[in-house]
């Protein structure tokens, strides 16, 4: 809206502040605070969103939800550090820099590469988190804390690496003078950096997909959790494509020009860091789940934060949650998928003189219930009756029959 012409009514808001940047010719560090600011709010929204399902319909967080949370926080920040970076030099030429700007600028761009790894890191930790929580599995469980062990030694290693990169006292300063060299090659060193986060976050996806490939449900319920999983491609695109603006930055010596495009992509992977590791946790998508087997891997592993009556049952254990006399109704994770899977093989019922299994042998395949007792709920109530409760669990071993 131009202000040239004086009978121009410009409305109340325009005065209330400057503009936060201005894109000329010889700046264009207003990309990078759109493109930063903008995708602050997608992914502070996700985030949001995840914490308020969580906290709302299952009254309880686990160290995923917050660890997402603290990502979150790290990503404003980060945030916040490359937009004054922006505003001080990032997008201008190096030699109309003064030596005040630019040491602004370098100071939390310098800022800002650091942050930005600790929030891809807590981004990745809580898919492992959840991973854990989803899966009674121990072999996979070892695999995702093994796992996790690998993305903290890289993401320290990487942080101490650009932490001090360049001589103390002034790390931060990357020109090379007389007096003032940078010990690590940082291209090699960045170049490395996003390369083992495409590695990682191959990993966050590969991991998942193991575990939900064998699990007894509907085709389309599973390809809709391998693609919930699975859209952490997404990030993996975008860190390589920031590569390749890194190799045209570290190959100018105008670096405070050429980062315009490094930074908006860095800036890109954050936000859809973020919003990948909510997107499989939100209610609507673990709710398509519907598999009694992860159901019970809830109670058994995960504690009280994946409850599993949500309005089925009056006090929240998961043997009210599945009534004998109905098929199971609500809940996070429904019964249905297994249930119908166990339904012409299996049944346990539960009564008070003790446990009767009626098994048949299906398609070869040895089918073993374990019932899951309500004296290992934390909210047992010796004197509620315990006839009639369905309890469903199944695990496929091989061949044979057993009953």
């Amino acid at each position: 809206m131009s202000t040239d012409n004086p009978d121009t009514i410009l409305p109340p808001i325009y005065h209330l502040s400057p503009p936060h940047g201005a894109i000329t010719d010889d700046n264009h560090g207003g990309y990078v605070v759109i493109s930063s600011w903008i995708l602050m709010c997608f992914f502070v929204v996700c985030v949001s969103t995840r914490l308020a399902t969580r906290y709302t319909y299952v009254m309880a967080g686990g160290i995923d939800d917050v660890l997402i949370g603290v990502a979150m926080l790290f990503g404003v920040a980060q945030t916040a550090v490359i937009h004054r970076s922006a505003s001080n030099g990032l997008g201008q030429h190096l030699g109309s820099l003064s030596e005040a700007s630019y040491e602004i600028y370098a100071r939390n761009f310098y800022y800002g590469n650091i942050l930005f790894v600790a929030t891809l890191l807590l981004s990745k930790i809580s898919t492992i988190f959840l991973l854990t929580r989803l899966t009674p599995n121990h072999n996979i469980r070892r695999i995702c804390q093994a796992v996790g062990a690998i993305f903290a030694i890289w993401a320290l290693g990487s942080i101490l690496s650009l932490a001090f990169q360049c001589q103390l006292p002034r790390p931060w300063d990357y020109r090379k003078t007389d007096i003032h060299q940078c010990s690590i090659n940082a291209a090699a060193l960045n170049y490395s950096i996003m390369v083992f986060d495409i590695l990682t976050d191959i990993a966050c996806i590969v991991v998942p997909i193991t575990m939900l490939w064998n699990l007894h449900m509907a085709a389309h319920r599973r390809w809709s959790l391998i693609g919930a999983f699975g859209c952490r491609s997404a990030v993996c695109i975008c860190s390589a494509i920031r590569i390749s603006a890194l190799v045209t930055y570290y190959n100018s010596a105008d670096k405070s020009w050429e980062a315009v495009g490094p930074q908006t992509w860095a800036q890109v992977v954050q936000c859809l860091s973020i919003m990948s590791a909510c997107i499989p946790s939100l209610k609507v998508l673990l709710g398509s789940l519907d598999s009694g087997f992860m159901d019970i891997s809830m109670r058994l592993h995960g504690g009280p934060t994946y409850r599993t009556d949500l309005g089925s049952g009056p006090r929240g254990t998961l043997a009210h949650s599945v009534n004998a006399n109905k098929h199971p109704t609500g809940g996070s994770f429904a019964l249905r998928s297994l249930a119908k899977e166990a339904e012409s093989n299996m049944t346990h019922r539960v009564g008070q003189g003790g446990t009767s299994v009626d098994s048949t042998d299906r398609a070869g395949s040895i089918t073993e219930s374990t019932t899951y007792l309500r004296q290992q709920s934390p909210d047992f109530d010796a004197s509620q009756p315990e006839e009639g409760i369905l309890v469903t669990r199944e695990e496929v071993h091989g061949h044979g029959t057993q009953d």
